[in-house]
């Protein structure tokens, strides 16, 4: 009956198109779990939801969490804990939790916090009694596996916090964590279509409705002037490098960081009557930075702070939508970024250490790798032939396939949010 059905469903599936709402197929225990876990929740009048969130940097759940706050359905509550990663590399990060509840405070949502201080320890979600939980980071971080333990008898939902890109199939789309969670929102069809092929459930419990990240760029606010005041008005490029400076198995080794350290330096120099640059490291570099034998803490806070110091550089960390917005290009080797700016339909600049990084990516990375990005050896010439044709004189060849790729695999073309057609989703799924 379970294959039955199932094959069925994939029928329907490859005949209509992109799957927007899918029932659970699978009459296994987990299954006839949440089945259960619906049926009951349904009788509520309204449903109590948790966002989780460790770093305000990678939440992108905002603009849901307030259409669940001005609804009938739904009890929003964003509940926060430091930032503690698997890796012991990158240190036990308290200044990002003073940082989630300023923007929280910001932007009026309500949050709790999850995390004595006193007793150093996580807080139980049965406190809260949460109907919905929201995750947006796998495994990564050491609470996670907690959380998703003490939600078990929750309705679960995975937002990603980001493109993930490379090749990694099994932690990406095949860990346990993938398969007990209710529901899995990925960030575009490429990513739905790997989930099918590469999860034990064939991605079941899998989705594309649009990705609520990119909301936060086509909500129509008008983007704030988050650069330094210039005597002229001049391009302005963004240098984003990715943290894994390290060549492993564990980070792949994407980051031209060394190779360009002094050399974005130099050209930020040499066109400083005619381009402004900002650096954008990934949030996890300056870590990675200050435990390696070639940096330390004192070279890497003396390297931050030059780009303070020049009159056309700035260091951009934490937010940057505005950032974007206003930017005329990029030039990195940041992961997420290869489609969230391109999404903007904005020229990016990929920085390889080599001609082996295509075979790091998954079938996603590969193609927007392939081509719609720009792409340079760190010491090459290209990276200013770029600079002055493309961002100075305007020549941007690859507008038209970015452009189609982005409105065929990026979006859901609906003429609703991703964040209006996951609220939709929950609504009629748990039928409220």
């Amino acid at each position: 009956m379970q294959n039955i059905l199932y094959k069925l469903w994939k029928h329907l599936n490859k005949k209509y198109g992109t799957k927007v709402a899918t029932w659970n197929f699978s009459l296994d225990a987990v299954s006839l779990h949440r089945l259960s876990v619906i049926n009951y929740k349904s009788g509520k009048k309204k449903l109590n939801v948790m966002f989780l969130c460790p770093d305000k940097d990678v939440f992108c759940l905002g603009k849901l969490f307030h259409l669940m706050d001005q609804s009938d359905e739904f009890i929003p509550v964003v509940g926060i804990f430091p930032y503690e990663h698997l890796d012991p590399n990158i240190k036990f990060d308290t200044s990002k939790y003073e940082k989630v509840i300023q923007f929280l405070e910001q932007n009026q949502m309500k949050f709790v916090s999850l995390y004595d201080f006193e007793k150093k320890e996580y807080l139980s979600l049965k406190k809260f009694q949460p109907d919905i939980v929201f995750f947006n980071s796998p495994l990564g971080l050491k609470n996670i596996a907690f959380f998703f333990e003490e939600a078990r008898n929750a309705i679960t939902c995975f937002v990603p916090y980001g493109y993930f890109l490379s090749n990694s199939q099994e932690y990406i789309f095949n860990t346990d964590f993938h398969f007990k969670m209710t529901y899995l929102f990925y960030e575009s069809v490429i990513s739905l279509s790997l989930s099918e092929q590469y999860s034990r459930n064939h991605g079941e419990n899998s989705l594309f409705l649009g990705y609520p990240k990119l909301d936060l760029f086509f909500d129509g606010h008008l983007p704030k002037n988050v650069w330094k005041k210039q005597d002229r008005e001049k391009k302005k490029v963004i240098w984003t490098p990715h943290h894994s400076i390290e060549n492993n198995l564990n980070h792949y080794g994407y980051s031209c960081f060394n190779e360009l350290a002094n050399v974005m330096l130099e050209l930020a120099e040499k066109y400083r009557n005619e381009i402004q640059f900002a650096f954008r490291p990934h949030p996890l570099l300056r870590s990675r930075l200050n435990e390696d034998k070639r940096w330390g803490e004192q070279k890497t806070a003396e390297y931050f702070q030059k780009w303070e110091q020049c009159k056309n550089t700035q260091c951009s960390d934490g937010e940057y939508i505005d950032l974007f917005l206003t930017s005329d290009a990029m030039i990195g080797d940041s992961i997420s970024f290869m489609c969230e700016y391109s999404a903007l339909d904005k020229p990016y600049l990929f920085t390889t250490r080599d001609d082996t990084v295509s075979h790091k990516f998954n079938e996603l990375g590969e193609k927007v790798y392939n081509h719609i990005l720009y792409k340079s050896l760190p010491m090459s010439e290209k990276i200013e032939i770029f600079l002055q044709d493309t961002v100075l004189n305007g020549n941007d060849p690859l507008a038209e396939k970015r452009r189609s790729f982005t409105k065929e695999n990026l979006f859901f073309l609906n003429g609703k949010s991703a964040s209006e057609n996951i609220f939709d989703f929950l609504k009629r799924e748990l039928r409220l």
